[in-house]
């Protein structure tokens, strides 16, 4: 399920305030999320790369960490390559909006693209698809307008994301798609709303040497099939101490949860696990 490791990358760069921007006025930053979970796609990378300006210094709480971001983003799988631009924008510490455009490429293997009907996209028929190749090589594109709010209180962090994604698929008819593990039209929308709520058992939130628990709840419908799905979730989110790893700002997490609302499992378990990296860099620095 690779909408785990996205829903993941949404939780490690949302539970928290906006971290501190590099006292340069220019930041060059890359960061990646690797999720794993047992099932066909098995893993994915996420990358943001790209170049980060400060917007605001001074004492104020709801300017710390603000920020104007733009590069590009990367999707892969051994599936789908997602390659794209996008922009960030956090002009208060507790908003965060992002937009990016990417061109969708499917390869043609390990069921990633499946030709449906609306009535009948049950995990039986796409695994019966799966054992006699009937996937295809399918590009598109999509684009994606995501608002975040987020908010700290001592060891209490929260988040609600919300994201509408537009895509378009080089198909006739709906199509299964393997990220989101949901049909879809050739032309749809899909809406998500996520919600999470941490507490930090020891250390301060998005700081070396901390760990956080965590509550998720995430709901997502398309727009032309009008298919709908609600989860919950917790989760784990771990930062190591610098003295046992000091390089790219890593993040552990792992999340246990059960569908809540779903056509085919509602009341089934999953699980995923993922590791995330930051690096930073003020821009002319040697």
């Amino acid at each position: 399920m690779q909408r785990v490791c996205v829903g993941l990358m949404t939780f490690v760069t949302a539970i928290g305030v906006a971290s501190a921007v590099h006292a340069a006025d220019v930041t060059f930053r890359h960061a990646s999320l690797l999720g794993v979970r047992y099932n066909e796609l098995g893993l994915g990378v996420f990358s943001d790369t790209g170049f980060r300006r400060s917007l605001f210094s001074g004492d104020s709480v709801l300017l710390q960490g603000t920020y104007l971001e733009g590069g590009v983003v990367t999707q892969l799988s051994p599936a789908n390559l997602h390659p794209g631009l996008y922009v960030e924008l956090v002009p208060l510490a507790v908003w965060k909006t992002r937009f990016s455009v990417q061109k969708v490429q499917y390869f043609g293997v390990l069921g990633s693209m499946q030709s449906v009907t609306p009535d009948d996209w049950s995990p039986e028929r796409i695994e019966a698809n799966n054992d006699a190749g009937r996937y295809a090589r399918v590009g598109g594109s999509t684009w994606t307008l995501q608002q975040t709010l987020r908010a700290k209180a001592g060891p209490l962090v929260a988040s609600v994301v919300g994201a509408w994604q537009r895509f378009h698929f080089d198909v006739d008819g709906p199509i299964y798609e393997a990220v989101n593990e949901v049909p879809f039209a050739p032309d749809d929308d899909l809406l998500t709303l996520k919600a999470t709520l941490g507490y930090a058992v020891f250390g301060q939130p998005q700081t070396p040497d901390s760990l956080i628990v965590a509550a998720l709840f995430d709901t997502l419908r398309t727009d032309a099939l009008d298919v709908r799905r609600q989860t919950v979730a917790g989760a784990l989110l771990w930062k190591p101490p610098a003295t046992l790893w000091s390089t790219g700002n890593p993040t552990l997490a792992g999340i246990s949860g059960v569908f809540l609302d779903d056509r085919y499992r509602t009341g089934e378990p999953y699980f995923a696990a993922a590791l995330a990296v930051e690096f930073l860099k003020p821009y002319g620095a040697p």
